[in-house]
């Protein structure tokens, strides 16, 4: 497994340290590329919200919301993410 990752990310290769998210992310994103070339190969149209096995396991809907301070109207947009960075006090 090491070296088929080390094969296809040259930035990941070699026995230097790595960071750990580095690693979880390319592994992530390219499983997820090959599970979408497997399934888009029936033409299907492009579906809004991906089902695949790590957007199940990993993914989320990451909400930001901005709110107008005049007149109090809302917008919200959503944006699918991987991982997302939350600070942890120490």
């Amino acid at each position: 497994f090491l070296y088929c990752t080390w094969q296809h990310s040259p930035l990941l290769a070699g026995y230097m340290q790595q960071d750990a998210h580095e690693f979880f992310s390319f592994v992530v994103n390219n499983a997820h590329t090959a599970y979408a070339r497997r399934r888009r190969s029936d033409r299907r149209s492009v579906q809004k919200l991906c089902h695949c096995p790590m957007h199940r396991a990993f993914g989320g809907m990451l909400c930001s919301q901005i709110v107008c301070s005049k007149c109090n109207s809302a917008s919200e947009s959503f944006e699918p993410f991987f991982d997302i960075s939350l600070d942890c006090p120490a």
